[in-house]
């Protein structure tokens, strides 16, 4: 596992404020219970997502075909598209940090939106805030881990029915 960079150390390539407030310990441990990401989709650098919930990805991604059961549902920051990504190109936020993904795609405006978006969804001083038709309120602070895991492609009806009372439950 490589060194842990402290925020400090994070800051100096990404705009200051902006790294030093993503790699704070409590956004990170908030963005890990909220199942906020990074995710790689060919031809762009690791960006900044949200896992969607069974739910939500039967909602938007219902009859998408994806490659393997093992892929996962997200909805990327800064532009509110919706995939399935492969669990290999999927890293939690705290191990993108310590790998410079946010600095990766810092000439690319929406990747700075993106990275903005998360720092105000996950904020640990101020108010927290969604982007304008994100698809879920921002986590409560000091959230517990969220257990939903992501659907298969032969996931049946029963099933989602199951965990979408789930999902209602713990709003």
């Amino acid at each position: 596992m490589p060194p842990r960079r402290d925020a400090a150390a994070v800051g100096s390539e990404c705009p200051g404020p902006l790294a030093f407030a993503l790699a704070k310990p409590l956004l990170c441990r908030d963005a890990a219970a909220s199942k906020v990401i990074y995710a790689r989709v060919k031809g762009f650098p690791h960006w900044p997502a949200q896992v969607l919930s069974k739910q939500a990805a039967k909602q938007h991604l219902g009859n998408v075909t994806h490659k393997s059961k093992s892929d996962v549902p997200v909805i990327f920051f800064g532009t509110s598209e919706i995939a399935w990504v492969g669990a290999k190109d999927v890293s939690s936020w705290e191990e993108g940090m310590r790998n410079s993904y946010h600095n990766k795609g810092r000439k690319n405006k929406k990747f700075i939106v993106a990275l903005e978006q998360v720092r105000d969804f996950l904020s640990v001083s101020g108010e927290r805030a969604a982007p304008d038709g994100w698809w879920c309120a921002p986590p409560a602070r000091n959230a517990a881990p969220v257990h939903d895991e992501p659907p298969s492609a032969d996931e049946d009806d029963e099933e989602a029915a199951v965990a979408m009372q789930h999902d209602d439950d713990e709003a």
